[in-house]
């Protein structure tokens, strides 16, 4: 999540949505684009536990796999 969403996000978005607020044609995209500008740490942490949580979620399905041998591939060849 490091490594992509915070400098897409940072870089990218955030200043894309600067400057929507900036040249919104009228008041009422103003209102949207400035509501947007604030939300920037609400989507960054919010993002940031929603990583770890779906990290946790599928590591443990994972585990539970291997566990009952699910990825395991049997290749004996029969007795001749």
């Amino acid at each position: 999540m490091v490594v992509l969403f915070l400098p897409l996000a940072t870089f990218i978005i955030q200043p894309k949505l600067d400057a929507f607020a900036v040249s919104a044609p009228n008041q009422y995209l103003f209102g949207i684009g400035d509501h947007f500008q604030g939300l920037y740490p609400l989507v960054t942490f919010g993002s940031l536990g929603f990583h770890i949580i779906y990290g946790i979620i599928f590591g443990f399905m994972v585990w539970k796999m291997i566990e009952l041998k699910t990825f395991v591939q049997t290749n004996k060849k029969p007795i001749q």
